[in-house]
């Protein structure tokens, strides 16, 4: 017998995770909003309140490793491509490639580059290399997970070994963000959303999370305005940088879910600032359409009249 209530589980996460993120997108808001609100609607707090029941029956503990660990992979897969895409300034990449050297990746970096370039001439590596590649961060990540480290921090780190082919890169998002953003993330919002707690909203707790939201947007938004001017930049862009400090998103909720593993939150300050995450993150996009809006009416002038840009 295979694992039907494994699947059943998968296919509650996918279809509420899809259509929060169908509903969500009419309001401006992107797909991962809806995935991350899936997770909290799945949980003791929308899905347990309504049906505890139901909710106790589909996501039973015992049945929970197994999500757990399509969760991992969704996460070393997403902080891989992470690690691959991104582009840091010279002098901050050499630092974390320093620092990756302890680890001996100095000694893959070269590797990498070598066997890339002898068997993805192209940037699209065949099936053998992509295994390769998948072997390669899937190790890195069971070295730091070995290290008492998350798994998701070897991962990045190999990812950040690969080198920077813009095809290859198109070619690893083609064949793997898809898969772990769409299929594996929603797995793991929603084994966040279980970890919430009721007894986060009692007493006193509207007031904590009112305190919560209040420290976070300031400390984002005002820090990021205040940075800003300092590179020339006028209040308007200042601000829209705030914004685009004040999401959270994904990360957050990722060292989140350690700290709850780890032990250094409870389950209801967890409670409380996976709302805060989920909040500031639906913030951004309304307040930088606010905060940009005059560059899109210049750029609507600009277009209206050519002749006199």
């Amino acid at each position: 017998m295979g694992h039907p209530l494994l699947l059943v589980q998968l296919v509650v996460i996918l279809l509420t995770a899809r259509g929060l993120a169908w509903l969500l997108h009419w309001i401006g808001q992107p797909p991962v909003i809806g995935e991350m609100i899936a997770g909290l609607a799945l949980g003791p707090l929308v899905f347990g309140a309504l049906a505890p029941a139901w909710q106790g029956w589909l996501f039973a503990p015992a049945s929970l490793p197994a999500l757990d660990g399509l969760s991992q992979i969704g996460l070393v897969l997403f902080m891989f491509i992470v690690g691959a895409e991104l582009r840091l300034p010279g002098g901050v990449r050499q630092t974390l490639r320093t620092a990756g050297t302890v680890g001996g990746l100095a000694v893959l970096r070269p590797l990498l580059r070598r066997w890339l370039t002898r068997h993805a001439a192209d940037g699209r590596p065949a099936g053998g290399v992509l295994a390769m590649l998948l072997i390669g961060a899937l190790g890195c990540a069971a070295i730091t997970e070995w290290l008492h480290l998350h798994a998701v921090f070897g991962a990045f780190v190999f990812g950040l070994c690969l080198p920077h082919d813009d095809a290859l890169l198109a070619g690893l998002i083609e064949r793997l963000e898809h898969v772990a953003v769409i299929a594996l993330m929603p797995v793991f919002f929603a084994l966040t959303g279980l970890s919430t707690s009721v007894d986060a909203f009692h007493h006193h707790a509207l007031g904590a999370l009112a305190l919560i939201l209040l420290v976070a947007v300031a400390g984002k938004v005002v820090g990021g305005a205040l940075g800003a001017p300092l590179g020339g930049h006028g209040w308007r862009d200042s601000f829209a940088v705030g914004s685009l400090m004040n999401a959270r998103g994904m990360v957050e909720l990722i060292v989140l879910k350690i700290g709850l593993d780890a032990g250094v939150i409870g389950r209801e300050m967890f409670t409380l600032l996976l709302v805060m995450a989920i909040v500031t993150t639906m913030m951004t996009t309304p307040m930088l359409l606010y905060f940009s809006r005059h560059r899109r009416v210049a750029a609507v002038d600009c277009s209206r009249h050519p002749d006199q840009g």
